[in-house]
């Protein structure tokens, strides 16, 4: 039976509550965000016992005593929910399992562990003073708390155990869904992995990683445990579990070390076997998103820090889809947050949090675009200003107004190369004198993967290769299929590859001499393909992999 009841309005209507005590316990409920239960008993305005039997008798529920009840800790149990809706598993059988609570009535408790647990739940009343004593030494002996996963680090030496559990064997005392979501966590930050696809088909249930930006089968667990991993995932980003019909965004954190917290962007699908859950992986250290770590060699950084030194212009950074664009600007953001500095951005969404910078995520339900939000933000006496994408005439515009009166604009621009940008923002209507006047630098990039250094194969260039003249040595190296402890199928990383096109008075002439886009011949500036063939006559990519990035450039 489903509790609707209001606890407090059952006291109230029971002549338990005066309407006094009634309205204080609201304000305090509203004050100290506790559960009404835990607000009666801190003001000693009803035993908790009393209340128990009361709401027992009221409900027809059995009454427990937790000090007496003997029950096992390794009953099915998902701590989220535990400390959620304050309830503690006492009993399971083959298709129940028996809740003990202080206070039936909290909304959606039977919904949520129905849905996560796929049995029926049978609920018995025990007094908040018992519950909040077994729910603390539940706090004190588990990892999970308050959405953060605090206690495992990664050692960086693969020769030794990578799981290293601070103050509790966990692996005796958590459930298996939470063991088996810590390995998988463990195993894509381990592997540099960006996404975590957790996928329902009709026979399967597979878990994917996109490692060095390519997808791969890592997991396949049984499919009865998809529904439980999938409700763990939904409480720990605090969406609506019940919710199966409509996708939902979220986000939670990891604490990987004490130096690395990496937060998740959580994103649920609903399929027609299930919900697929994607887990994009946001690296939230600052102290990586330096310029040293993109991988520009020595002049393109030269050029990209004098661009950023600008008080005011344009920088777009053009690319497809996952090629480290947002990590490029972040990197550059980083570099210019000063206290000095009043830097804001637009993103959608926010994939990392930037101490010290004013960050922004458009909603367009509620109109909050990133045009709107970028007049809000000219308002704003800003410096500098990140657009997270350039999508259409009314954002460009802004944006090239913004360059043009004293602020430095970073931006982004869903085009192949440098040149292309050109015909899209004109395509855009923009016109060439505002391009010219106002941009300071056009970044192409692209990410390789980069080979293990410690098992990579050296390998004659093909004699068809058309750049082989580029190599000096004639040779070059091709990853270790089998891998080694290092790596991960011969890579280990990714490493980005640069086309900066710098808007210098020669570079002007060449592009606006006439309305046709210039060929790279005509423009002085490094292509996405010299920029790969310098990281391949250095041994960190290969050849393959180049041809995989560019081929079609």
């Amino acid at each position: 039976m489903i509790m609707t009841s209001n606890l407090l309005d059952l006291l109230k209507q029971e002549k338990m509550l005066s309407e006094g005590q009634y309205k204080s316990t609201i304000k305090q409920i509203k004050n100290t965000s506790v559960k009404a239960v835990q607000a009666l008993t801190d003001s000693n305005l009803i035993n908790p016992g009393s209340l128990a039997d009361f709401l027992a008798r009221y409900f027809s529920l059995p009454r427990v005593n937790l000090r007496s009840h003997e029950f096992s800790d390794h009953l099915w149990t998902d701590y989220d929910l535990m400390f959620k809706y304050s309830a503690i598993p006492v009993d399971e059988s083959g298709q129940s399992i028996t809740l003990a609570v202080a206070d039936p009535t909290i909304p959606n408790l039977e919904q949520d562990f129905t849905f996560a647990s796929g049995k029926r739940i049978r609920i018995v009343v025990t007094d908040w003073t018992e519950l909040s004593e077994k729910l603390e030494r539940h706090k004190n002996n588990h990892i999970i708390a308050e959405n953060t996963f605090s206690h495992y680090t990664i050692n960086s030496d693969p020769g030794e155990d990578t799981e290293d559990i601070a103050d509790d064997d966990w692996e005796t005392h958590q459930a298996p869904v939470t063991q088996y979501l810590y390995r998988v966590l463990l195993f894509a930050n381990q592997n540099q992995a960006s996404d975590i696809h957790f996928e329902p088909f009709e026979q399967q249930y597979q878990i994917r990683m996109r490692i060095d930006g390519l997808l791969s089968a890592q997991f396949k667990p049984d499919k009865a445990m998809s529904r439980r991993l999938t409700a763990r995932i939904k409480v720990l980003a605090n969406l609506n579990i019940a919710e199966r019909r409509h996708p939902q965004d979220g986000r939670f954190k990891v604490k990987i070390s004490d130096h690395l917290i990496v937060d998740l962007r959580v994103s649920t699908l609903p399929t027609l076997w299930g919900e697929k859950i994607v887990l994009r992986l946001l690296n939230s250290n600052i102290h990586t998103l330096k310029n040293q770590t993109l991988g520009m060699n020595p002049r393109q950084r030269s050029i990209w820090k004098q661009s950023l030194d600008q008080p005011q212009g344009l920088i777009l950074v053009t690319g497809p889809t996952g090629s480290g664009k947002t990590y490029t600007l972040y990197s550059g953001l980083s570099e210019l947050d000063t206290s000095a500095k009043n830097i804001t951005t637009i993103e959608d969404p926010v994939e990392i949090q930037l101490h010290g910078i004013n960050q922004v995520q458009v909603n367009p339900n509620i109109q909050l675009t990133f045009s709107s939000v970028l007049k809000a933000i000219l308002r704003q006496d800003p410096d500098i200003i990140m657009v997270g994408e350039i999508r259409d005439k009314e954002t460009a515009e802004m944006a090239f107004r913004a360059a043009q009166t004293g602020h430095l604009v970073l931006s982004t621009l869903h085009t192949n190369s440098s040149l292309d940008s050109l015909s899209r923002l004109r395509q855009i209507g923009i016109p060439d004198y505002l391009i010219a006047s106002c941009t300071n630098l056009i970044i192409a990039q692209r990410l390789v993967r980069r080979l293990c250094p410690h098992c990579k194969i050296p390998t004659p260039v093909p004699e068809e290769f058309d750049y082989q003249s580029s190599l000096s040595s004639g040779l070059a190296f091709r990853e270790n299929p089998d891998g080694c402890s290092y790596c991960y199928n011969g890579f280990k990383g990714r490493i980005g590859l640069f086309e900066l096109l710098p808007f210098t008075a020669n570079n002007k002439t060449a592009l606006f001499q006439s309305s046709q886009t210039p060929s790279s011949e005509e423009v002085q500036f490094q292509t996405l393909w010299q920029s790969g063939l310098s990281v391949l006559s250095e041994g960190e990519t290969s050849f393959n992999e180049l041809l995989r990035v560019l081929e079609h450039e």
